[in-house]
């Protein structure tokens, strides 16, 4: 068959154009066909994209172009839909271009137009109002790997809002990006999303980006639903009225597995704002956020948020609910568990106003279903690590029924796993889901504990299930002593004589005494497995008085023991003489705990 050449033009105009790469390289000066080649602005490069092709970005900085604007700081790089804008790239001149590490191969867009910015918000009078603007665009406009910084929103409206990032009407996917040292005047430091706008963020950071008068130092959603996943708001504010870290109006947001600490606001609502809003929120921690009146966590004005295995610790407020502050009777938060302990504020610090509480650990109480209060047992609040010591009340304490199918916790770890061994799997409150516990037999020693007598250590002894290997046991992590945290001085791990690995945790006497006077009905001891695995073993706890019918009680069931070895006779034998008489009624007068195996 003779093909004509407008023939051949037709099928060539038939065929579905390829998706092409453009490349920008800091300092190049070429057209954006290769690394050697690359664009040096990336103005440049959205100018030439169109829907399909991806823009490859060097590290470096990069401001967008003010060229043919009336006002320079209008100037903003605009995202386009079916365009993939992605950083973090080694770029040309390096040994492999392509190499992509966000963080090693920093790459920042920056509202800093004249390039003189101080610390702080020195210096940022001429700078963008917005860095990035998704306005208009939908989920196929992507970015991807970026630092988003020094914007500043202080004009007017729409100039208010939005420093690092503006979208209007805008539902962009944003992955792996950075807002921070934003500013504006009204409402969203580091990003606003206004008039049904519905962005997808995932695992992106807000820090230190702040709103002037208004509220959302972080982020502001204004009749918006943004999907938040994997994300961190770390340190922003809002100086005047609130919400630090989110400002959520008439809005529906989605915040999973995302952490604020640290965030404040001048009047509500340090971590997030929810005013006439249905936000869910899911497996997030709040903690060291402030807000100068009400709610040091999260502020609810006419809102009913649902909260999902959620802890609130370490949050302040300056007048009430230092973890979820003001919820008026026309709101009810439905919270589910969660755990709320340690937060503070001069009246109701945990939780200020009506909410709807089940399954929680809430310090001082509340009322609802399957609701504690005890010590949740962190690891360590002070220092905000909030997942659960292996004998935490918290662990397979909370509801099933709540839990979304293949749930992950904080961490990324499954939802929903045995965390005390007891055969039935529990979630646990709080953001974090324990480690799976493997329940042992272990024996104390000495049962009985005088702590006036001597001795250095008091021990407790494992034995593990058959098929197990001394390798399967990590020497390497204390065993722990709950519920007080004790960590063991040493790991002794050996092969006993009926072929069962046994091992030997010691604890100092002296840190064990030093809360005698305090202990728990039921003491745990928890070791860990190479694998990640918890072995847990149990004793129930008895504290002995002086009281004399106690006394000559004790004294004639310890002179029945019939003392064949000369190992304290199961605690039996305190002088420790292989003999079970008088001589060890002084020293029992001292007694002050004994450790009954289960």
């Amino acid at each position: 068959m003779r093909i004509t050449s407008a023939v051949l033009a037709v099928l060539v105009l038939t065929i579905p154009c390829q998706a092409a790469t453009i490349y920008v390289n800091e300092g190049s000066a070429g057209t954006g066909s290769s690394w050697a080649d690359a664009y040096g602005s990336l103005q440049d490069a959205l100018d030439a994209a169109v829907a399909g092709n991806s823009i490859f970005v060097g590290q470096g900085t990069y401001v967008p172009d003010t060229a043919g604007l009336a006002d320079p700081r209008e100037a903003t790089f605009q995202m386009k839909n079916g365009v993939t804008i992605e950083g973090g790239y080694a770029g040309y001149g390096t040994a492999d271009p392509d190499e992509r590490n966000v963080e090693l191969y920093e790459t920042i867009l920056s509202g800093d137009l004249a390039g003189d910015d101080g610390p702080g918000f020195d210096n940022n009078d001429e700078n963008s109002y917005h860095v990035v603007t998704g306005s208009g665009t939908d989920e196929t406009a992507v970015l991807d790997g970026f630092t988003i910084t020094v914007g500043n929103a202080n004009g007017s409206n729409p100039y208010n809002k939005g420093g690092g990032m503006l979208n209007e009407s805008g539902s962009p996917t944003l992955t792996n990006c950075t807002f921070t040292g934003n500013l504006a005047n009204d409402y969203g430091g580091g990003m606003t999303n206004w008039n049904n706008s519905s962005p997808t963020l995932t695992n992106c950071t807000f820090t230190d980006n702040s709103a002037e008068y208004y509220s959302g130092g972080g982020m502001a959603n204004y009749q918006s639903s943004p999907t938040v996943t994997n994300c961190t708001f770390n340190g922003n504010s809002a100086y005047y009225y609130g919400g630090g870290g989110m400002y959520n109006v008439e809005s529906s947001p989605t915040v999973t597995n995302c952490t604020f600490i640290g965030n404040s606001a001048g009047w509500d609502g340090g971590g997030m704002i929810n005013w006439e809003s249905s936000t869910k929120v899911t497996n997030c921690t709040f903690t060291g956020n402030s807000a100068g009146w009400d709610g040091g966590g999260m502020y609810n004005h006419a809102s009913s948020p649902e909260l999902v295995n959620c802890t609130f610790s370490g949050n302040s407020a300056g007048e009430v609910g230092g973890g979820m502050g003001r919820n008026e009777s026309n709101n009810r938060p439905i919270v589910t568990n969660c755990i709320l302990w340690g937060n503070e504020a001069p009246y109701r610090p945990e939780i200020y106003g009506s909410a709807s509480v089940s399954y929680s650990d809430v310090q001082g109480g509340w009322p609802g279903e399957g609701n504690i209060n005890m010590d949740p047992l962190f690891v360590d609040a002070n220092n905000d690590d909030l997942h659960l010591l292996p004998y935490s009340p918290c662990i397979d304490a909370g509801d099933n029924s709540v839990v979304e199918p293949n749930s992950t916790d904080l961490d990324g770890n499954p939802r929903i796993i045995d965390g005390d061994g007891d055969g039935e799997a529990i979630v646990d409150m709080g953001a974090y889901e324990s480690m799976h516990a493997i329940k042992v037999d272990m024996k104390v020693t000495p049962q009985t504990l005088n702590c006036r007598s001597r001795g250095d250590w008091v021990k407790a002894h494992f034995t593990l299930p058959e098929g197990s290997t001394v390798g399967d046991v990590d020497v390497d992590t204390p065993a722990l002593l709950g519920p007080f945290g004790f960590e063991s001085a040493y790991l002794e791990v050996f092969v006993n004589e009926e072929e069962l690995v046994e091992v030997e945790a010691a604890f100092v006497r002296e840190e064990v005494c030093s809360l005698a006077g305090d202990w728990p009905e039921v003491l745990n001891v928890a070791g860990f497995l190479t694998n990640g695995d918890v072995f847990l073993g149990t004793s129930t706890v008895r504290i002995i008085t002086a009281g004399l019918q106690e006394i000559v009680e004790l004294a004639s069931q310890w002179l029945q023991g019939d003392c064949v070895y000369p190992d304290w006779c199961d605690g039996t034998d305190l002088s420790r003489d292989s003999v079970v008489n008088f001589l060890d009624y002084p020293l029992m007068l001292n007694s002050q705990v004994e450790f009954i195996n289960e």
